[in-house]
């Protein structure tokens, strides 16, 4: 269980974070600045709990662990009920 903020509504629910998923899909060489890290995870959760598919291109903050981290969406699905997100942040 954690919490969640999506257009500027917090959600409490659980979910499944994924680091090494992400980072095992292809990926273009960026142009990202020195010293700037493109980090990226998919996210597991309920339709049901959530309420509506996340849009890509807008933001969305979890905490993880005590630490608020804000993420682009790159990419938003939903399959059987299931909001699957592949979430990108750039980190120093």
């Amino acid at each position: 269980m954690t919490d969640i903020w999506y257009q500027g509504k917090k959600h409490y629910l659980p979910i499944i974070i994924d680091h090494t998923a992400a980072d095992e899909r292809q990926r273009g060489n960026g142009d990202n600045a020195e010293g700037i890290n493109r980090a990226s995870c998919l996210v597991y959760m309920s339709l049901y709990d959530f309420g509506c598919v996340p849009k890509k291109e807008r933001q969305l903050e979890i905490d993880e662990a005590g630490a608020i981290n804000m993420y682009n969406i790159s990419k938003a699905d939903c399959e059987d009920g299931e909001i699957i997100l592949e979430l990108e942040m750039l980190e120093e």
